[in-house]
């Protein structure tokens, strides 16, 4: 299965329409403050936590592609690591978050 530009845009738009959606309906909402930052908490985390997944599942069937294709094509010395090797782990560019 190839993930292509149009696949990424369409899963960064349903992501950030998603994101956008919450933030308004809890702002929206009538809440408490304290509760409402709790919510929002919540729901980043649980964003997050979704995103990674996500991150992770692509990155998995971008990598069964790649080696299907490396496969079929031929080619090892050339291609090893050329597409992972930059990428990291979610856990490590979103420490900071």
């Amino acid at each position: 299965m190839e993930v292509t530009k149009r696949d990424r845009n369409l899963f960064k738009g349903v992501l950030i329409g998603s994101l956008m959606g919450a933030a308004v309906g809890m702002v929206f909402a009538p809440k408490s403050g304290g509760k409402l930052r709790s919510d929002i908490k919540e729901e980043g985390e649980k964003a997050l936590r979704e995103t990674k997944r996500s991150y992770l599942d692509i990155r998995t069937k971008a990598g069964a592609a790649f080696e299907s294709a490396r496969s079929v094509f031929g080619g090892r010395e050339r291609s090893e690591g050329v597409i992972f090797r930059d990428l990291e782990e979610p856990d490590a560019f979103t420490a900071e978050a």
